[in-house]
């Protein structure tokens, strides 16, 4: 059995206690105390951090709540091998980290109430995460003048400073008080109450006041399983989000010479001349698609001249945008009697190809073709009888457009 401090005394950074049990734990060691301030991940709440002993100090990893049992995970390394059964030790809980952690969960503890407060929207879930927190919401959605009420009377709890009490209830006391959840335990229930606001049942470690909990700022909120999720942060994450959206702010107000308040405006012209930008280049590219497509088709191999022309396309181009190689082959087989292959080698070391034809071609399946050359040069790729696209190594583009030309000849009719 371990004492648990952490409980009755969430500000409790050092402690002295008495190893009962060191086990191994794959790569790691166990260490079982008589007594800890280190809390355990559970409840949503992650561990706590620190270390334990005097002279050699070793670092724990991971702190794992075993039933009546907190094991403390450390490394397997010369410093551990001094924790030994029997032995006091020393141990002390990085208190940044718990002290975050008791701002995000109480603030959690606010968020949730109010939101059953105001919307009758309890909480299925919450999670601490290392940067944000979340918490599901039983509300098919929220508008954002709803998520600001909710966030208002969280944040005015906060800065009225009301005592936070964490104590074990009797059964009587249970059932006299007005739980915004039931709890997962039927004996020594834990209830942390916000006075004169919110009592629910918890196991994690809370500040005194809620004053402690500085703000409580919702980043976003998006529908998720038929309910809504709110992330949110609190107290000193506030701060540090703060700081990261006043640099990125910043950087855009400078890059863009405009005030803050212009950015949305200065943000949208830019997307409108990025659509028209876009369309231009759409159009231009398919401009030169269709002229380099007519100078390519002059040049081509002609295996059939007369009424039904038939000539072969093969062709590596340099440069060249993937969007633009298959413009080229739209255009290429709109032109009578056309079969192309088409290759690009790309800036990754990899090298794209296509193989089209025109429609009146149909005993010519592309797809087939590209499946061939795919197993024989270490590629990938497919498609329909019409056109096909594949991927090889940059270094093989040649040897592919050739065995392509080799194959599409074979597969054509001889010239008459």
């Amino acid at each position: 059995m371990t004492e648990r401090l952490y409980r009755n005394d969430p500000y409790l950074v050092s402690f002295t206690a008495r190893i009962l049990e060191v086990e191994p734990r794959g790569d790691r060691l166990a260490v079982v105390l008589d007594r800890t301030a280190f809390y355990p991940t559970s409840g949503g709440q992650p561990h706590d951090r620190g270390a334990l002993g005097d002279g050699a100090v070793v670092e724990v990893v991971e702190v794992v709540d075993e039933e009546a049992r907190v094991l403390h995970l450390v490394e397997r390394d010369e410093a551990s091998a001094g924790l030994r059964a029997g032995r006091p030790v020393a141990g002390r809980i990085d208190w940044e980290r718990r002290f975050d952690h008791m701002q995000q969960h109480c603030g959690q503890h606010l968020l949730s109430a109010a939101a059953l407060r105001l919307w009758e929207a309890g909480t299925t879930s919450f999670h601490l995460g290392g940067e944000s927190c979340t918490i599901d919401l039983a509300i098919p959605s929220l508008t954002e003048e709803q998520i600001h009420r909710t966030e208002d009377l969280a944040n005015r709890v906060v800065w009225e400073d009301r005592p936070v009490i964490a104590r074990i209830v009797s059964e009587a006391e249970l059932a006299a008080l007005s739980l915004r959840k039931a709890p997962s335990v039927t004996s020594d229930v834990r209830i942390v109450e916000v006075k004169d606001f919110d009592w629910s049942p918890c196991g994690g470690t809370h500040p005194q006041n809620t004053g402690e909990v500085g703000v409580i700022a919702v980043l976003g909120w998006e529908r998720y399983k038929g309910g809504t999720r709110l992330e949110f942060v609190c107290g000193r994450r506030v701060l540090l989000h703060h700081r990261e959206l006043r640099t990125y702010i910043g950087e855009l107000v400078r890059s863009l010479s405009v005030a803050p308040a212009d950015l949305g405006r200065s943000v949208a012209a830019l997307q409108q001349f990025q659509a028209a930008q876009a369309s231009e280049l759409k159009a231009q590219r398919e401009q030169l698609a269709a002229y380099r497509a007519r100078e390519l088709w002059a040049g081509a191999e002609r295996l059939r001249e007369g009424q039904q022309p038939l000539r072969l396309v093969v062709h590596r181009l340099e440069g060249t945008h993937p969007d633009a190689l298959r413009a080229l082959a739209a255009k290429l087989s709109g032109l009578p009697g056309t079969v192309a292959a088409l290759g690009v080698p790309g800036s990754d070391g990899k090298a794209q190809v296509v193989l089209t034809r025109s429609p009146e071609l149909g005993e010519l399946h592309c797809g087939e073709l590209m499946k061939s050359l795919a197993a024989r040069f270490d590629g990938r790729g497919g498609g329909s009888p019409a056109q096909a696209q594949g991927g090889f190594p940059a270094g093989r583009l040649d040897e592919v457009l050739e065995a392509a030309r080799t194959q599409l000849r074979g597969a054509l009719p001889p010239l008459a």
